[in-house]
């Protein structure tokens, strides 16, 4: 998935949706300098509902006193934020082309898939505002479970979700040390996506497309 996510830039198109007139690139600044001078608070914020819904009104209060729109602006203004990343034409996360092929020929077969990623709690919303969310019987989001790849715990926790031993599960991802190394190390078979490359080889894929043909082999 392609992700378009710019902090500033949505939560100043957020402002200028509500008739929040002021200077773009400094209100887009001041955004970020608030969101990311938190990433603490934001990685524990995953931990629950309550607390991620508290971090994004915390952080849009401050940022709207910071512009002086008045500290009462802060949820609304992260509610219509939220609104706009999350709608399905928003543009923010992109399909790349081979992904829906892939799914829907993996979709006719009997296996199981899951999604594990370095994540927030927005994980399934990302996924559902792409369309695909329903093609997974499980979802694991490192900040919700408090591990990241390549640590293996968010690799048992998800083969502790599917009943499953991590022998009968290929993993792919695009990463050679997140993906690969890391499900290698618990027992995992691997497969390393990379675009860039012109034709797929073995279990180094140029396109999810072939993995269905990959799958079939192993």
């Amino acid at each position: 998935m392609d992700v378009r996510w710019s902090p500033g830039r949505s939560a100043a198109e957020a402002a200028a949706s509500l008739g929040l007139s002021t200077d773009q690139q400094t209100a887009a600044e001041v955004f970020e300098r608030l969101f990311f001078g938190r990433g603490r608070e934001y990685a524990q914020s995953s931990a629950s509902d309550a607390a991620y819904r508290d971090f994004w009104v915390q952080l849009g209060q401050d940022w709207s006193e910071s512009m002086e729109w008045g500290r009462d602006r802060g949820e609304e203004l992260m509610m219509r934020m939220d609104e706009q990343i999350y709608r399905p034409e928003s543009g923010t996360f992109v399909l790349y082309d081979d992904v829906l092929p892939c799914l829907n020929a993996l979709a006719k077969t009997e296996l199981r898939l899951a999604v594990i990623s370095n994540w927030d709690r927005s994980l399934y919303r990302v996924l559902e505002a792409a369309g695909i969310a329903d093609h997974f019987e499980v979802i694991t989001a490192s900040m919700v479970v408090g591990s990241e790849k390549p640590d293996g715990k968010i690799f048992t926790t998800t083969l502790k979700s599917l009943g499953v031993n991590p022998g009968e599960v290929l993993h792919v991802g695009d990463n050679p040390m997140d993906d690969v190394e890391g499900g290698r190390r618990i027992g995992m078979k691997t497969a390393l996506i990379d675009r860039e490359m012109g034709a797929s080889f073995g279990a180094k894929l140029a396109s999810l497309t072939d993995l269905p043909e990959l799958i079939s082999s192993i």
